[in-house]
């Protein structure tokens, strides 16, 4: 292993094999990094998190809670990898995007800009998740899907371009069925049919409001 520039590895840190820890990078608590990882710049990891094969993290990003970060993906910019997330194939995490959760991002899957990826959420493949878009729940996004502007992705199995399918952008985001070119949608509302957001609306049935 190799710990130069002005690296700290401290705490209960452990690095093995053939790692290389450097500029002004952090590794410390209990994190793990192995085989030819490599924790560069100013990038900071801690916690229980583990870096292993040939897994780059650089830049400012940060690496926290117990992530599992491998394969040959790149974590970089202000990117910040929490809580049980696992990142791993060569996907590459970039801008001040999160990914938090449960989440998997596998394959060649690319986040960037400010998106987020958290709860039990899948993003393998080609997938590429921009912006400030969000996935989470049980969505899962393979193939070519692409997630971009301010979506909200909390449903099913996304393989396409959301902004060039309106049907498959509203069932993925919202969960609400399609039928005829019609949304399919129920309004919650008080027993006297007043808006629970403004008592003072009262929703009248047959009227389109």
């Amino acid at each position: 292993c190799w710990v130069y520039d002005r690296a700290i590895v401290k705490d209960k840190a452990r690095i093995y094999n053939n790692v290389r820890i450097k500029n002004r990078a952090i590794v410390k608590d209990n994190a793990k990094i192995s085989f030819d990882a490599q924790i560069l710049d100013s990038a900071v990891v801690g916690d229980n998190a583990v870096v292993s094969i040939q897994a780059i993290v650089r830049n400012s990003s940060r690496i926290d809670g117990n992530v599992h970060v491998c394969g040959s993906c790149i974590i970089h910019e202000d990117a910040h990898i929490t809580q049980k997330a696992t990142v791993k194939g060569k996907a590459n995490i970039s801008g001040a995007s999160i990914i938090g959760g449960n989440a998997v991002i596998d394959d060649c899957a690319i986040v960037r800009d400010y998106a987020v990826i958290k709860d039990n959420a899948i993003v393998k493949g080609n997938s590429i998740i921009e912006e400030q878009a969000v996935v989470g729940g049980s969505a899962i996004c393979v193939g070519n899907a692409r997630i971009s502007e301010s979506m909200i992705v909390m449903y099913g199995i996304c393989d396409i371009d959301l902004s060039e399918n309106i049907e498959k952008s509203i069932k993925h985001q919202c969960n609400l069925p399609v039928e005829n070119g019609k949304v399919i949608a129920y309004k919650i509302v008080r027993a006297d049919l007043s808006s629970i957001f403004d008592s003072k609306y009262f929703y009248k049935v047959g009227e389109v409001a």
